[in-house]
């Protein structure tokens, strides 16, 4: 067991992944008094954001206002994932990890539309389950809910789309970071055939986005501009299909999906420890 549990852990350490919005690795509950220790990666491939107000101050103290549309192309995660098993029917659930890279993108009705590279940063999340229903058949019905943030998430290598120009050919030295959280609530029905459990879930999402920075003009330093904006998801409700499958001597896979909401795709591998 402690040779499994020290593979596993290296694999973390390894492991350069994403882990989207999802229903959880593993997906179905694990047993009272048992703690399942798992790697989840995954890729977001699009999350809109609603129109949002990107206020500008200037060095003179004027501001400006542009109304903005935004989205998260191509990002990345990794963690690591714990389940705990407090009763048969009750988990809570938390990870640690890292984002990997994505691709900000910042629009203005075909005007002044940006994208910049948002880097690498530590994330984490908690949550919890609760299996509120199992027929003898098999199927179950299951809750989840779920909390993720990251914070000072930089931003950089800006490009204005329109011709291709960065920031920085043009003058610009950016200094930009983003906080971000999610919190999600879900429903997941699963029905275990043999050993595998496809599932399909519906969930609601609010996701909540800080960008704040200054650019400076880099040939006369006294030339600022300052940036801050917020704004959240746009669509809210989730689509969660996926399938869990029990690999034998406490180990599972699971792969699963998230639409609607965002684009995403997710995979985990779990190990489970009685630990009383």
């Amino acid at each position: 067991m402690k040779h499994h549990l020290l593979l596993l852990l290296i694999g973390a350490a390894c492991l350069t992944a994403a882990a989207a919005q999802d229903t959880g690795n593993p997906v179905r509950l694990v047993p009272k008094g048992h703690l399942g220790v798992g790697l989840q990666a995954g890729f977001i491939f699009l999350q809109d954001f609603e129109h949002y107000e990107l206020v500008r101050t200037y060095w003179d103290g004027s501001t400006a206002t542009d109304v903005k549309d935004a989205k998260f192309e191509d990002d990345e995660q990794f963690l690591v994932t714990l389940a705990l098993g407090l009763h048969d029917r009750v988990n809570v659930n938390a990870g640690i990890g890292m984002t990997g890279r994505g691709r900000w993108l910042s629009e203005e009705a075909g005007a002044n539309d940006w994208e910049g590279t948002v880097g690498r940063r530590f994330l984490w999340y908690a949550g919890g389950k609760a299996l509120l229903w199992k027929h003898a058949a098999g199927p179950e019905l299951i809750a989840a809910v779920k909390y993720l943030r990251y914070t000072s998430r930089d931003v950089g290598d800006w490009v204005y789309a329109p011709d291709g120009s960065t920031a920085e050919s043009l003058g610009w030295e950016t200094d930009d970071t983003i906080t971000y959280w999610q919190a999600s609530a879900s429903g997941i029905l699963a029905w275990p055939v043999g050993r595998f459990a496809p599932f399909v879930g519906l969930g609601y999402c609010h996701s909540h986005f800080n960008l704040d920075g200054l650019w400076m003009y880099a040939p006369y330093p006294e030339i600022t501009v300052a940036y801050d904006g917020r704004t959240t998801r746009e669509k809210n409700l989730a689509v969660l299909p996926g399938v869990e499958v029990d690999l034998g001597d406490g180990w599972s896979f699971t792969v699963q999906g998230m639409f609607v909401s965002e684009t995403s795709i997710s995979a985990g591998v779990s190990y489970r420890i009685k630990i009383w």
